[in-house]
């Protein structure tokens, strides 16, 4: 059954006992309401299998401890490279989100100045990517803008070499709104090396 709410829809199904339990527990443990939880997994299945695979470039789920090796197999010149293809690849996506998603809140929000597109750009990478309730990119990640200034602050668990592709990819996509990298900070007391904190401050270069 579906019926139409606030310019959207109320769609409404069965679902087994098991899933079921499991929705309950995740409302129980989870800050997030059941409705907010059922949007975003909707909209993360759409993009992952029937979005994405239309860009001819289709993505895999890989496990994080899977990542942090390669990653550390990786010198710096290879996470340069592996950085300026995810920055390709999040153009390409950009465009065709805007074209197949208009009706997306993401899509379909039209920023109306220049700080406003910064932030909307931003959050949209924090709820879509970085997110653990998206990719999972990060265990944390939040930025502040201030004035002529970004700060952006993060924490995950796949090493140095991955705080240094996150640090490169987001470089590269806030050069475009002409913000150059001012000083960026990772430091871990992890004694593995998995887990780190990441600072970046970026400053407008106009």
């Amino acid at each position: 059954m579906k019926s139409k709410h606030h310019g959207g829809r109320i769609i409404s199904f069965r679902l087994s006992e098991g899933l079921s339990k499991m929705l309950d527990d995740i409302k129980r443990h989870s800050k997030q309401t059941l409705s907010d939880f059922m949007r975003k997994a909707i909209y993360n299945y759409i993009i992952m299998f029937y979005v994405n695979p239309q860009f001819g470039n289709p993505q895999m789920i890989f496990s994080k401890n899977l990542i942090f090796k390669m990653f550390n197999f990786l010198n710096e010149r290879e996470v340069e490279e592996i950085a300026d293809l995810a920055f390709q690849n999040s153009l390409k996506s950009m465009e065709k989100y805007k074209t197949l998603l208009k009706k997306d809140k993401f899509a379909n929000e039209k920023p109306s100045n220049f700080m406003h597109q910064i932030y909307y750009f931003l959050n949209t990478f924090k709820e879509t990517v970085f997110s653990p309730h998206a990719q999972n990119w990060m265990s944390y990640f939040d930025f502040k803008i201030q004035k002529d200034t970004i700060l952006i602050l993060g924490n995950h668990d796949l090493g140095m070499h991955f705080s240094n592709f996150v640090a490169s990819l987001l470089e590269k996509h806030l050069t475009r709104y002409s913000f150059i990298l001012e000083n960026k900070k990772f430091f871990s007391k992890d004694t593995e090396g998995k887990n780190y904190n990441i600072v970046l401050k970026f400053k407008i270069n106009l």
